[in-house]
């Protein structure tokens, strides 16, 4: 009679081998091995080998999450192609001459020794008790 190998190791349905994993995520090794030692991928290993398997939907969970951030750098960059961000507010204002609050300059603010609490009441209520000169 001749002997049998071992059957090969039984492999869960959800969970798949090293090089299978790295090229759903399409990185490098240690990458791979950076994503499991963050708890982002899970990992089994497999008997009597130093190998691992890595569980698919985490994998799936991890090209999603990346495939969703990709074309944000490239939105932020165009948006910066018709100059720098402007925000309408009543509150504060970007100016020449440096920061304004509710059109006081924040700079004449300081030079006028303007206390904290009045600036606060300016930024929140609108009105405070001071005046710049």
């Amino acid at each position: 009679m001749t002997p049998r190998p071992d059957p090969a190791p039984s492999r869960p349905p959800d969970f798949i081998d090293a090089k299978a994993s790295l090229a759903l995520l399409g990185v490098r090794p240690q990458t791979l091995y950076a994503y499991v030692s963050r708890g982002a991928i899970r990992s089994i290993p497999q008997p009597g080998t130093k190998a691992h398997l890595y569980s698919r939907a985490d994998i799936e969970r991890v090209v999603a999450r990346a495939a969703a951030r990709a074309g944000h750098g490239a939105v932020a960059a165009g948006a910066m192609d018709h100059g720098p961000p402007i925000v309408s507010s009543g509150i504060t204002e970007i100016t020449e001459a440096g920061p304004s609050y509710r059109g006081h300059l924040a700079s004449e603010l300081a030079q006028q020794n303007v206390p904290f609490e009045r600036v606060c009441e300016l930024l929140w209520g609108g009105v405070s008790s001071f005046s710049v000169q």
